[in-house]
């Protein structure tokens, strides 16, 4: 119960910290600050599984090396969905420059003479 109630603190502090973060800097919306507290909150009690349920800790020992398995496939659980399902970025004229301005006008103009070459 200790635990739990650790890893809900732990989660609280994060989404705090992460909200405080979107106020400070507005590319980081609050739906992104509220996911990153949730997946911080999610690998500290996955990670801390086999201590909880000790039939899962089938390494053994002093460290938790099964915790640090469990924490890396939900990592990769994690990207795969998010290169899977995440909307991919608007694409952007000659690199990070909105099309039709006329620093992407000027940058299209120096690309392309520099492919001519």
């Amino acid at each position: 119960m200790d635990s739990l109630i650790s890893f809900i603190l732990f989660t609280a502090a994060c989404l705090v910290f992460a909200l405080l973060a979107s106020v400070a800097d507005r590319r980081i919306t609050a739906t992104f600050a509220i996911a990153t507290a949730l997946y911080l909150g999610l690998d500290g009690i996955i990670t801390e599984i086999p201590n909880l349920v000790p039939s899962l800790d089938f390494i053994g020992g002093n460290w938790n090396w099964v915790g640090k398995i469990l924490s890396l496939a939900f990592s990769m659980v994690v990207i795969i969905s998010l290169k899977t399902y995440a909307p991919s970025p608007p694409s952007m004229a000659c690199g990070a420059v909105p099309p039709g301005s006329a620093s992407s006008e000027k940058c299209c103009r120096m690309r392309s003479s520099l492919g001519s070459m």
